[in-house]
């Protein structure tokens, strides 16, 4: 699998998606976006937050990246992350986690993200 990755723009708050983002340079740290069909707009890794995909989908068939919030069936809303420590994605609710495949395989949706919409974890 090639990895796939969004960028959070911290300076214009705003989601740079896959298909916008034309490199992503890692020895260099930065990442490219593109801005119309002649031009180009770099950034260093301090003016973005990178978020990969965990290669999954949610119930509706939508991709689910590193910092989405997903919402169980109970209304329970959580954020998907990586657990370094056991090697899985996982998704963190007020009351513990739960590996994400078993939230895709009992149902969930990916209903935002925690840098558009983190009003979503208060409620």
């Amino acid at each position: 699998m090639i990895p796939k990755f969004r960028a959070w723009d911290r300076n214009n708050n705003n989601m740079i998606l896959p298909d916008k983002l034309a490199y992503v340079n890692f020895a260099e740290e930065l990442v490219g976006e593109i801005f119309s069909e002649n031009t180009m707009v770099g950034y260093g890794f301090s003016d973005v937050i990178l978020m990969q995909s965990t290669g999954l989908k949610d119930t509706n068939g939508v991709e689910i990246f590193d910092g989405d919030l997903i919402q169980l069936f109970n209304g329970d809303v959580g954020k998907v992350s990586y657990n370094k420590i056991l090697a899985f994605w996982e998704v963190q609710f007020n009351n513990g986690e739960l590996n994400l495949n078993d939230i895709i395989y009992f149902g969930g949706e990916v209903i935002g993200n925690i840098y558009e919409d983190k009003h979503l974890l208060e409620e």
